[in-house]
């Protein structure tokens, strides 16, 4: 069980760098909209600042919640394994 949780928190890690890279794409979208498009320069860029801040955030208490879920699995027993039952005649 232990090696599952731990499997579980890795995979959820891995999902956040997935959605950080992405994130850094569409920033980086935005950024070259906005030199193609000086119209909309102020606005993406303001967009760009504001989600940058918000992804900062989020990534930090993401990462302290997988730190405390490691802590908490790291903190589980070990399983014990399953005693073996002898096989029996049947009555």
């Amino acid at each position: 069980m232990k090696e599952v949780l731990n499997a579980l928190v890795q995979a959820m890690g891995s999902q956040a760098i997935a959605l950080g890279t992405v994130a850094d794409n569409v920033a980086a979208l935005k950024q070259r909209l906005a030199r193609q498009f000086p119209e909309m320069a102020d606005e993406l860029k303001a967009q760009i600042h504001e989600e940058q801040e918000k992804s900062r955030a989020e990534v930090y208490e993401l990462q302290v919640n997988l730190a405390k879920l490691r802590e908490a699995v790291a903190q589980l027993p070990e399983a014990k394994p399953a005693a073996k039952r002898k096989p029996g005649k049947a009555a």
